[in-house]
């Protein structure tokens, strides 16, 4: 993915702190999953009659739409653009989008949740230039993955995309990523996670889970986008988890430390995990407390657009302003847009999402710079090995088999319909040990 024009673009972004380097763009809000530790299917029902509809997305962007949003990032010099949802693959134009930004020079990189990857639509985004992918995998049991999902048999079809996917991009140079949330749900099977990742030759990047305050003062959204008429402020934090399972419990808030103390001993010993030392060490509070250090340099260094054609400040938020007006433009060459979504950062509480902390850490901080440096140029001279299904199974079953299970609660279990749904919020801990 990375190239001369990209390189440049990252660094002008860097130093002149003004110049976009990174977008988001939902291209649908719909998904074939229901995941506990994500609320974007919670926000897609309020959109839609019911839960099986959810694969119906109303009102979608036309292609047109989508070429003028190009067009506009064109001229913000954008390098590259990550296409999220929702799940895109559920847009059967998908390559088309592609081609779109393609055509205005804007490299492409897929977020998916990899259940519905395929050996045809993988190698037709690849004659587009598509190489690099984030795809989630949340745990190494079958059960407690499709529990997360909410989808039974996610779980395999999720390994298998993994497997047609390293089959397919390159094996050298590829900057592909496996997303783990840290919830309650696997916070004793990370390292095993880890492992496994970094035998299937990914890099890994490790997401503290979000989940959203319902005692937040519900006055202070209004005070939003003061400057913009044509914003409304009908909700924000959608990406963050409504449920609050998924939340580390504070009796295993010990476990936390020793849990990132061996993700960073693997880190040092060369494993591909994603995240700077720095990222690790402060995920450590997030997870306890929520509390975050860092600044947000949205909107000038990276932006989310949501899947009505906004562009917004992140992903929590799900209004922001059109870029689909006639005056969008010139909002925003005069600055009016950015100060305005400035106004959002500014009433933020902040967020670990990788995708945007890791940026402010890079521009911020000398060592995270130097890090990150290191382990792109790494990433970039490594050689992934090939590999089997089978094998694929196998790591899984010895990786599990050697896992060593601290805990036996939180196993998901057929319960008295009368009980209460809270306790159906349950699943297996794994094993933070993994035996070497």
């Amino acid at each position: 993915m990375f190239n001369y024009k990209i390189i440049r673009s990252f660094l002008r972004g860097i130093f002149s702190k003004r110049n976009p380097i990174y977008a988001q763009f939902a291209i649908n809000s719909n998904c074939n999953l229901q995941c506990r530790m994500c609320g974007q299917h919670q926000l897609a029902q309020s959109e839609w009659s019911s839960p099986s509809l959810l694969h119906k997305q109303k009102n979608i962007l036309s292609l047109n739409e989508i070429r003028v949003i190009a067009g506009h990032l064109q001229k913000m010099q954008l390098p590259f653009i990550v296409l999220t949802g929702g799940e895109p693959f559920l847009r059967k134009d998908l390559a088309e989008i592609v081609k779109i930004f393609k055509d205005h020079n804007i490299t492409s990189r897929i977020q998916t949740n990899g259940t519905l990857l395929t050996e045809k639509n993988i190698q037709e985004l690849l004659n587009l230039g598509v190489v690099d992918y984030s795809i989630s995998l949340d745990s190494l049991i079958e059960e407690k993955q499709d529990y997360i999902n909410d989808r039974k048999g996610s779980w395999k079809k999720a390994l298998e995309g993994i497997y047609i996917l390293s089959k397919i991009v390159p094996k050298r140079g590829n900057f592909s990523v496996i997303n783990t949330v840290v919830s309650d749900y696997n916070l004793y099977e990370i390292p095993s996670l880890v492992e496994f990742v970094n035998r299937i030759g990914f890099s890994h990047s490790l997401i503290p889970v979000h989940t959203k305050d319902k005692n937040k003062d519900k006055n202070k959204d209004k005070t939003r986008y003061k400057n913009l008429d044509k914003v409304k402020n009908d909700q924000n934090e959608t990406f963050r988890s409504q449920n609050s399972s998924v939340k580390v419990k504070h009796s295993d808030h010990h476990q936390i430390d020793e849990v990132y103390r061996q993700i960073i001993r693997l880190k040092k010993k060369g494993y591909a995990i994603h995240n700077s030392k720095h990222f690790l060490k402060e995920s450590i509070q997030f997870l306890k407390t929520g509390l975050v250090n860092s600044k947000c340099d949205s909107p000038y260094l990276y932006f989310h657009i949501n899947s009505k054609g906004e562009m917004a400040s992140c992903l929590d938020y799900s209004n922001g302003y059109s870029m689909l007006t006639d005056d969008f433009w010139s909002k925003y060459s005069s600055g009016e847009i950015q100060a305005s979504l400035k106004s959002t950062i500014e009433n933020c509480d902040g967020c670990m999402y990788p995708c945007y902390a890791e940026l402010s850490y890079l521009r911020r901080k000398r060592t995270v710079f130097i890090e990150r440096t290191v382990s792109e140029t790494k990433k970039f001279l490594r050689v992934r090995n090939e590999y089997s299904f089978d094998d694929l199974l196998g790591w899984v079953s010895e990786l599990n088999s050697k896992s060593i299970y601290n805990q036996d609660k939180n196993q998901p279990k057929n319960q008295n319909k009368n009980q209460n749904k809270n306790q159906n919020e349950t699943i297996t801990k794994n094993s933070m040990v993994v035996n070497s």
